[in-house]
């Protein structure tokens, strides 16, 4: 991975008399194996002057890198002459021009340390222009929200913490500080084995699997880093044994992910993150701004979950008077939240965790407690079951964090036994798992440990070949063109079209009490460009599109249902073979038609059951 680094004499590493040694650069290139370009300018500020943030970008063409790191603010806070206006103006100038150069590049934004030098480190003294040094700090955290971009802060992870860290100058760190701030840093950017990895990569590697769990790692966990920890990625056949496939340090500290798939897009969330990925390599970065609110604290561990009616949630647990489960609504299509903090009628529980089975919604809070509902809002029932609370010493079990998986009529139950294992650490310790029939929660196996070349903690759980636990409601299938890549766009196009047909035959199945079809098969897409096997590959897809479509349609003009949109019998559809071996724009009308009759065709059918809530 290529980085290059823009910012004040702080990125370019002077300590007070010369540049040392341990730049930022230079750390962050050796404890990561990336390529970092160090672009700091001494003296200069954001939106002002020679050489200021908002013109030096023209000086690069950010084609070149794959990561941007800027880290501006100390200047314009003790210059006191630019305005916080002025200031994020040319946050936004610099940010338009990067991304112009490259829509792809990884933006990364570092709020300025604290400054001794004017207002005596007191974040809150304003100075000439009005401007704090927390008001900097503050734009430039949303700032990067504004653009989707991650951002370190260090008022969260100080490494300045008095200026006996810094030059005599009080504003420059000392070489020691230095090797501080890039070791941070390179920890949050995380190394170079971990970040890159291809889209074929981790996607092939997730079809190896029935099930993927979303979570993270603590390696590296101490008395002084207690809430370290890594995103991952494992997969497993037996939901016990599982295999690390990617771990992923772009995303930041990010605890207690959970995972959940809507058309060909991963949702990630977790305390203190939410993310969208394609092919995992590439994380949207969204606002969580509606998790905070005056009077709350631990804001923990927000879960995506879907009711009846296929509409997205999101729950989470927080305190104010005495601990309370909370829920929000949740639109996958554009990550819009809304009606946070309805609070859910249950018993004042953490870590809550809400899924829906057999006609109910169930809760889990607290690992222990296991509920079960006719709305999941609440109110809650408790379900008595044998999960275990103390040993046979009388001693407390302390679990947390349970989640589920359900495979058939087998509900698996994780959740986290909190041993204290790591000195220092209280709240650490190891992932079990037990299970229990779907129609009676009330009798479970007991724990065993699962088994993983990391230590899986508090995390979710995916079953593969479902695609998802969210229910397709629209397929956007997308247009060829030039320049394009036939095989990738036909299995990303396909893969939406499997996921709509499941949900297809799965909400009728509700809605008629019958099974109306089995499982479409999923077809493999060897390789990608257009050789042999990617032709006869998408001459396939549309050969079992067309039976599959078909074989939908019937069921639904035999019952009777008519399509909303033309008030008609469904048609069915009529698909031409792509037999052709040049690639024109004959050949590329052929499957944009083709593509049109399906996501049209599709779309009508769904419509007619979101109408009966199916």
């Amino acid at each position: 991975m290529k980085i290059i680094m823009l910012g004040d004499s702080i990125t370019q590493g002077w300590n007070g008399s010369q540049v040392t040694p341990y730049t930022l650069a230079n750390t962050i290139e050796a404890k990561t194996g990336n390529t970092v370009t160090n672009a700091g300018i001494g003296g200069t500020l954001v939106n002002s002057g020679n050489n200021c943030f908002s013109s030096v970008v023209n000086n690069y063409n950010f084609k070149d890198y794959d990561m941007v790191i800027i880290m501006y603010g100390t200047n314009d806070f003790g210059a006191q002459g630019e305005s916080l206006n002025t200031l994020k103006d040319g946050y936004q100038q610099g940010l338009d021009k990067i991304k112009s150069d490259n829509p792809n590049i990884q933006i990364r934004l570092v709020t300025p340390i604290r400054d001794y030098a004017v207002g005596s480190g007191d974040m809150t003294w304003k100075n000439a222009v009005g401007v704090s040094q927390n008001m900097i700090n503050d734009a430039v955290v949303q700032i990067a929200r504004n653009n989707n971009a991650e951002v370190y802060d260090w008022r969260d992870n100080p490494v300045v913490t008095s200026s006996s860290q810094l030059a005599p100058d009080k504003i420059h760190p000392t070489d020691v500080t230095y090797k501080s701030m890039g070791e941070a840093l390179a920890s949050w950017i995380g190394i170079r084995s971990q970040v890159v990895n291809t889209e074929t990569d981790i996607l092939s590697e997730i079809e190896q699997y029935k099930f993927i769990y979303f979570g993270f790692d603590p390696a590296g966990e101490n008395s002084s880093n207690l809430w370290k920890a890594t995103p991952a990625l494992c997969g497993s056949n037996d939901a016990i044994d599982w295999t690390l496939i990617a771990e992923f340090p772009q995303l930041g500290n990010l605890r207690d992910g959970n995972i959940a798939k809507y058309n060909d897009y991963y949702w990630i969330t977790g305390t203190t993150g939410l993310y969208r990925t394609k092919d995992f390599q590439t994380f949207k970065s969204f606002d969580v701004s509606f998790l905070q609110r005056d009077g709350y604290t631990d804001i923990w561990a927000p879960e995506f979950f879907t009711d009846y009616s296929d509409n997205w949630h999101l729950v989470w647990g927080a305190v104010s008077d005495s601990r309370h489960v909370y829920v929000a609504d949740f639109d996958p299509e554009t990550g819009e939240v809304t009606n946070s903090w309805q609070m859910v009628n249950e018993d004042h529980g953490m870590d809550p965790h809400i899924w829906k089975m057999n006609g109910k919604y169930y809760l889990s809070i607290d690992a222990y407690w296991l509920y079960e509902a006719d709305s999941y809002m609440g109110p809650y029932t408790l379900i008595k079951n044998n999960i275990e609370h103390s040993d046979e010493n009388g001693k407390t079990i302390w679990y947390e964090a349970g989640e589920t998986l359900v495979d058939g009529d087998t509900i698996y139950f994780y959740c986290d036994h909190i041993t204290g294992s790591v000195p220092g650490v209280t709240d650490s310790g190891q992932m079990v798992v037990q299970t229990a029939n779907i129609h009676d929660l009330s009798k479970w196996t007991g724990p065993q440990n699962v088994t993983s070349s990391i230590n899986m903690r508090h995390g979710s759980f995916l079953k593969v070949e479902s695609g998802s636990d969210a229910t397709v409601t629209k397929v956007s299938l997308t247009h060829i063109d030039k320049p394009f890549d036939l095989g990738i766009n036909t299995k990303h196009n396909y893969e939406q079209c499997l996921s709509a047909i499941n949900t297809i035959y799965n909400r009728f199945g509700k809605l008629l009490g019958d099974d109306v079809g089995a499982k479409p098969d999923h077809l493999q897409l060897r390789s990608s460009g257009l050789d042999r096997n990617a032709w006869l590959y998408i001459v396939h897809v549309f050969d079992q599109l067309e039976l599959e479509i078909n074989k939908a349609v019937g069921v639904f003009r035999s019952n009777g249902f008519a399509n909303i949109r033309t008030r008609q019998d469904f048609d069915y559809i009529e698909l031409v073979r792509p037999l052709n071996l040049m690639i024109d724009t004959s050949y590329q009308t052929t499957l944009n038609n083709n593509w049109d009759q399906v996501q049209t065709t599709l779309n009508d059918l769904l419509a007619v059951l979101t109408k009966f809530h199916a």
